[in-house]
């Protein structure tokens, strides 16, 4: 494959940008996705399936240092992979050439990187029964929110077919602070997804304590 001939930039593609997003992730992992994007997409030809694949291969490298107790080392790869996650997906916006086929891969590798670092992490605690379940309710709640987040999705198209006033008051505050934390691009001031990823697995193993 050629080089690049074109410079891409995010003002174009920056329409395209998922507009809200968890407090972690716009203040961290997007700003350090961001360039490592546009580096690829202006000096090299990879594409971003390919950014996905390395982001496996990192998880699948955080899980054996989980396995084997190395938690500094699984805590590096894994947050590296976390934000290759989102290099994928930037480089696809910037250069236009997103696929179903590299969204679905995309998606998957989201599920596995979860699965190989808690199972890791309870294969290194298979003698503690309690840290085991921890881990297990853990995964349950965490891809529990998945589903919640669809109901959401249906219920904002509801709120926009219904006007305010047939709100109850607790509905009207709960939705004007939702609004105003869109407004500045955040998800929501509750512990989110990629914040409890990186409590779990990055912070906790850092730390020693992998349930931190």
């Amino acid at each position: 494959t050629s080089m690049p001939t074109q410079r891409y930039s995010f003002d174009h593609a920056e329409p395209k940008r998922r507009p809200v997003q968890s407090l972690y992730a716009g203040f961290v992992l997007d700003p350090a996705a961001r360039p490592v994007a546009l580096w690829l997409a202006n000096r090299t030809a990879v594409r971003p399936w390919l950014v996905t694949l390395v982001s496996l291969f990192l998880a699948l490298a955080a899980g054996l240092a989980y396995a084997t107790g190395r938690f500094a080392a699984a805590a590096v790869l894994f947050q590296a992979s976390v934000v290759l996650d989102f290099v994928d997906g930037h480089l696809a916006r910037l250069k236009g050439n997103g696929s179903i086929a590299g969204i679905l891969f995309d998606g998957y590798t989201d599920i596995a990187r979860v699965m190989i670092g808690v199972g890791a992490l309870a294969a290194y605690h298979a003698d503690v029964p309690l840290v085991v379940m921890a881990l297990l309710i853990f995964v349950g709640l965490h891809f529990a929110e998945s589903f919640l987040d669809f109901e959401f999705i249906v219920i904002d198209k509801w709120l926009k077919r219904n006007p305010p006033s047939a709100f109850t008051r607790a509905e009207r505050i709960a939705l004007g602070v939702t609004r105003r934390l869109e407004r500045v691009g955040l998800k929501t001031l509750f512990i989110h997804y990629q914040e409890r990823l990186f409590m779990v697995l990055v912070l906790g193993p850092l730390l020693g304590a992998p349930l931190t």
